[in-house]
């Protein structure tokens, strides 16, 4: 039997690549023609928003003045997907949301497409390859293992991972994934023939995924310890220092964007955020014990006659199964947000189902192999078929100057700009993609850098009663609006369980049946304030009812006898404010507290810190009437190891010709 020439395999490889493609653009064919969706459950108005403010404000990313009373930019999600979209509505001229759309889609369709690829590369067997990716397409596996997220759905065959793209507004998670994979292949390559390039294109590669989701950046620690360990032709020891030296190189490339403080939030917040998830001696042992197991596992299946893309797909599948399984069956959970990584779980499945069935298959009878291909596309073609079934019925177009969302954004922005609301729900998420909004909320809570944020947003929507007690809150992170909802309220989350406490408190300055926003009153709208020292917060409270120190502080900020400040933004990252303050009195400024703000007078440096609620008080330099400047300065070193980083990789690639002609000695330390 003769064997196909080079050509025609690489014809054969990239006519599978399209075709599955071309499958996954006919399922999600109407995700690309929406620009509005209806379902305002999703968070991808936060997505959206971002993008929106990178194409309207492209050099204001050093600060981010509209969420959580401000935040580092790289706070307020990781950057690639939102800079992509930003890009794409610049040169396409489509919306924003539009172009949203466009782009998450298309990763969406390159997903299935990348695992093809990954597993024809450490395969080399073109038919158990195209079925992975086919199996990636067509079925989702997390439904019939995890109970939870078949409960979350209609059926055991439905498009989980459109779903979540869908429903959830998980775009930057689905194009993580494909760029998770896209890794695995960069690596590969990389550790094939490791030179400078190579290393560089790998590690730009994983600086994609971190660039783009967090759950993908760690999804892809564990996807590079499946393949290290799981490959028998590596040698361990070498790829392990290899694989070490391209880890640090792409955080270097990160470096600008995700900088220590930006991980260190994320971390404190993630045991918070969607759940209460706190990091214990005993998580940190489970954690170990799955690395552990995933490890012995890899070095068990190396001894092992099997595809090395098979392997893969077994050692990945051990920890993105068994993480969130054992949380489901137990409630034990080794990370924050387990159930979270369902999608990447997926892609380990369907290569362990796909080569290990085609393997099996391979090994009957000519007549059961073509009665199981008949019946596979029989299969193929059904499951095609609901799957755009689910896209017409939940990709809809929805009337977006009707919505709720919409209409709130409008008010605040056309009679209200600058000031500060408190919204929860799908408001809060929404208000970003229509207008520049300053909320108390935001669309990204680890991202928060007021440690006290989560048990303030608790305490005021959360607890039925206590009007002026909330409103007394709400003073004290110097909201000037609250927007809140009855058992009427059209918000699609349904936060509020007491949106009426306002009524009798505050005015109502406008409402649409069961939502109001009400006005906060306070003596001056600046956000800063000249208190008495003695009257800051000085601990953290832990719930409403732990409010002595609040209310005195409060008391400060509305007591006619201390001089008022002023506050004008200057930018999205400095301001000016004037004040007169007198000896044992301070500015108490409403922001996030940062040790990169720049506090100055008349030239002078002035002391910062940050008081019980997280935000920023300033020792004026004496009594007197002073201008002080304002400034966020991101760390200069941050971003020159950044820069030098990027240089070194592009001329790496510039003396591509001068390694390829001299050739790198040493390729066999990192293959057996």
């Amino acid at each position: 039997m003769t064997r196909a020439s080079p050509e025609r395999v690489t014809w054969r490889v990239a006519a599978g690549g399209l075709i599955l493609f071309a499958l996954n653009a006919y399922i999600a064919g109407p995700w690309f023609r929406i620009e509005y969706l209806d379902g305002r459950q999703s968070i991808e108005g936060a997505f959206i928003g971002l993008a929106r403010y990178i194409l309207h404000h492209p050099a204001e990313t050093a600060w981010f003045p509209l969420w959580y009373n401000g935040v580092p930019f790289e706070n307020t999600y990781p950057p690639l997907l939102n800079y992509s979209v930003a890009a794409s509505a610049w040169l396409t001229g489509l919306s924003v949301p539009r172009a949203y759309h466009v782009v998450t889609g298309i990763f969406y369709c390159l997903g299935p497409v990348a695992l093809y690829a990954l597993a024809y590369r450490l395969s080399r067997s073109l038919t158990p390859s195209f079925c992975a990716g086919l199996f990636f397409s067509l079925l989702s596996p997390s439904l019939w293992i995890l109970p939870r997220l078949l409960a979350d759905s209609y059926s055991p065959w439905m498009p989980r991972r459109f779903h979540v793209l869908v429903w959830y507004g998980g775009g930057p998670q689905i194009a993580a994934l494909t760029l998770l994979i896209v890794a695995i292949l960069a690596l590969d390559f990389a550790l094939s023939k490791p030179r400078p390039h190579r290393l560089f294109l790998g590690s730009a590669a994983v600086a994609a995924v971190l660039l783009t989701n967090w759950v993908g950046a760690f999804a892809l620690a564990w996807a590079a310890l499946a393949y290290w360990v799981s490959q028998r032709r590596l040698n361990l020891r070498a790829a392990a220092a290899f694989l070490a030296l391209m880890g640090i190189a792409a955080y270097a490339l990160v470096l600008r964007w995700l900088p220590p403080t930006t991980i260190a939030d994320i971390a404190r917040n993630a045991q918070i955020s969607g759940g209460h998830y706190p990091m214990d001696a005993a998580r940190v042992a489970g954690l170990v014990a799955f690395l552990v197991v995933m490890v012995g596992i890899g070095l068990l299946l190396r001894r092992a006659p099997l595809d090395p893309a098979l392997c893969f797909g077994l050692v990945l599948a051990a920890p993105m199964l068994g993480i969130p399984g054992l949380e489901e069956a137990t409630g034990f959970y080794v990370i924050p947000q387990p159930h979270r990584y369902q999608v990447e779980a997926e892609l380990a499945v369907a290569l362990a189902i796909a080569f290990g069935l085609t393997r099996l298959i391979a090994r009957t009878p000519t007549v059961f192999r073509v009665a199981v291909a008949l019946a596979a596309s029989a299969g193929a073609i059904v499951q095609t078929g609901q799957h755009r079934s689910y896209a017409d019925r939940y990709v809809r177009p929805v009337a977006v100057g009707e919505t709720l969302e919409w209409q709130v954004a409008e008010e605040v922005a056309q009679r209200y700009p600058g000031r500060r609301l408190y919204a929860v729900g799908s408001v809060r998420y929404w208000l970003p993609a229509f207008q520049d909004i300053v909320q108390f909320g935001g669309g990204f809570g680890p991202g928060i850098r007021l440690p006290q944020w989560w048990i303030s947003d608790y305490a005021i929507h959360w607890p039925k009663g206590h009007g002026e007690l909330t409103t007394t809150w709400l003073r004290a992170y110097g909201v000037d609006l609250v927007c809140a909802g009855d058992e009427r309220t059209l918000d699609v989350w349904r936060v509020w369980r007491d949106g009426t406490k306002f009524d009798r408190i505050l005015p109502e300055v406008w409402r649409s049946g069961g939502d109001a926003i009400h006005e906060v009153p306070r003596r001056s709208r600046s956000l800063a304030h000249v208190v008495p020292e003695a009257s800051l917060v000085g601990r953290a409270p832990e719930d409403l009812l732990d409010s002595l120190e609040i209310e005195r502080y409060v008391e400060a900020l509305e007591d006619a006898r201390n001089p008022v400040a002023t506050f004008r933004w200057l930018s999205a990252s400095a301001a000016a404010i004037e004040t007169d303050a007198e000896s044992g009195q301070v500015l108490s400024v409403q922001i996030a507290f940062d040790r990169r703000w720049r506090v100055e007078s008349d030239g002078k440096r002035l002391e910062a810190f940050r008081d019980g609620l997280g935000q920023l008080v300033i020792r004026p330099p004496g009594p007197g009437r002073r201008r002080i400047s304002l400034t966020f300065e991101p760390d200069a070193a941050i971003r020159v190891v950044t820069a030098v980083a990027w240089l070194a990789g592009i001329l790496s690639l510039a003396a591509l010709g001068i390694g390829a002609r001299r050739g790198t000695p040493g390729d066999a330390l990192y293959w057996q």
